[in-house]
């Protein structure tokens, strides 16, 4: 007997992608990369700050962060840009070199 197939609910709406960043670790031999995007997604109030960080050669992390409150998602998107870019951190400095 064959399996039914599964029906997938699908969303009238989709993503929107409400800003992005993309930094780059000029002095990296191995040409470090942090991108970062704030999303709004489907429904009310639900926003995702993803990023996607590693070399030129491989992607070696990727995390998102869920929040149902935009402002809380656009203050932790831009802490998360001003961290990276800060010329006084201890580890690698990223600057903004955007799309």
């Amino acid at each position: 007997m064959a399996d039914k197939p599964r029906t997938v609910q699908l969303s009238l709406f989709d993503s929107v992608i409400l800003e992005s960043e993309q930094l780059k670790a000029l002095e990296s031999p191995k040409e470090a990369f942090y991108n970062i995007w704030l999303i709004r997604e489907p429904g009310p109030g639900f926003y995702i700050v993803k990023k996607e960080s590693g070399t030129i050669h491989k992607r070696l992390d990727a995390r998102s962060w869920k929040f149902d409150n935009y402002i809380l998602a656009k203050h932790f998107y831009q802490e998360k840009i001003l961290e990276k870019i800060n010329t006084n951190r201890k580890t690698r400095i990223y600057h903004i070199t955007s799309y």
